[in-house]
């Protein structure tokens, strides 16, 4: 009897084990950088296997090999509820570059686009397209933040930014390697 009472207790402990190690959460997607005010239920879509931005070149291409310049960023648009009850939301990106041996620069910024959320529901927004003039070889890189606004009447009650973590390289019309951090100014690639 107490080997049977003995082989449960594995059982039940080894089992318990296991569920604490596959319910650990994922690893963070897109980093949070600040809130200020009061913001309700907000988040960034920014995995590898969906990455937050796309960084999108034009240029020479053959069957086996692109090179090109960076001449737009499309950015997934957040997830953002009401803080209480139904409320206007807006976001917008803002677009960073750093040039080799500087520290990051404001390049551009989207007007606000807003909606209206709830508590329950995010505030339907779509991607936003910024135009990037990249260069005509490799040196800088550009990365994104996405500012979120939350509004009481006309006056803004709180602000979130998160900053873009994975960027897909989208070369011509074929979709390549997900990048960390930011997006090449400038790519090239062969297939091999």
């Amino acid at each position: 009897m107490q080997v049977r009472s003995w082989r449960r207790r594995m059982s039940v402990a080894l089992l318990a084990g296991m569920l604490a190690v596959s319910s650990v959460a994922p690893a963070a997607a897109d980093t949070e950088l600040r809130d200020t005010g009061k913001v309700g239920a907000h988040s960034l879509q920014d995995t590898f296997a969906q990455p937050g931005a796309r960084c999108r070149y034009t240029g020479a291409s053959s069957s086996t090999s692109f090179e090109g310049p960076l001449t737009a960023i499309n950015v997934r648009a957040p997830r953002i509820r009401a803080r209480s009850g139904t409320q206007r939301v807006g976001w917008r990106v803002i677009v960073q570059r750093k040039r080799p041996g500087q520290s990051w620069t404001t390049v551009r910024r989207t007007a606000v686009v807003t909606a209206t959320a709830t508590t329950g529901k995010d505030a339907k927004l779509g991607r936003q397209r910024v135009a990037v003039s990249g260069p005509s070889s490799p040196g800088p890189s550009f990365r994104v933040l996405v500012k979120m606004i939350w509004y009481r009447g006309s006056k803004v009650e709180g602000t979130a930014r998160h900053r873009v973590d994975r960027y897909l390289v989208v070369a011509g019309s074929t979709a390549g390697l997900v990048e960390s951090g930011s997006c090449p100014g400038y790519t090239a690639w062969v297939e091999g």
